[in-house]
């Protein structure tokens, strides 16, 4: 069985309020990411059963949601 360490054991991210576009809350951006993420990793390796494979179908699906969605990436 695999063994998976994550930066932040046992830690849920619980919410996140943006407190501005200074180099600071860039970084707090970049520790709630890898919370999560590892959140995700660690959740997907303890529940394997959970995991939903990604099919042509639900990409198609979602293609047709965000037909015509604009990001404004600022």
């Amino acid at each position: 069985m695999a063994k998976l360490k994550t930066r932040f054991p046992r830690k849920a991210l619980l919410g996140y309020r943006k407190s501005g576009n200074n180099q600071s809350s860039q970084i707090s951006e970049n520790k709630m990411m890898r919370m999560f993420l590892d959140f995700l990793v660690e959740d997907a390796f303890k529940n394997p059963s959970s995991l939903t494979p990604y099919t042509e179908e639900m990409a198609k699906e979602m293609d047709e949601l965000l037909k015509g969605v604009e990001i404004d990436w600022d």
